[in-house]
């Protein structure tokens, strides 16, 4: 899965994998979670977000099934 770096809060990047319907994200702290069952619509929307921090919190987080994938 590609990585898109972003620069916004505490998220530094996010990938799609439009197959398997996975959104990836990746925090400052290392972390990396995959967020299960994501439509490409609310990906397309994330990217082209203004405030990806404010979207992440309102539209991903909480809202779909999530695994820790990664902590460095």
């Amino acid at each position: 899965m590609q990585m898109i770096p972003i620069s916004s809060g505490g998220i530094v990047s996010i990938g799609y994998d439009r197959n398997a319907r996975i959104l990836r994200v990746e925090s400052k702290s290392s972390n990396i979670f995959d967020f299960y069952n994501v439509s490409t619509h609310i990906y397309i929307n994330f990217l082209s977000s203004p405030n990806k921090t404010k979207y992440f919190h309102s539209s991903v987080r909480g809202r779909y099934k999530v695994r820790k994938i990664k902590k460095d």
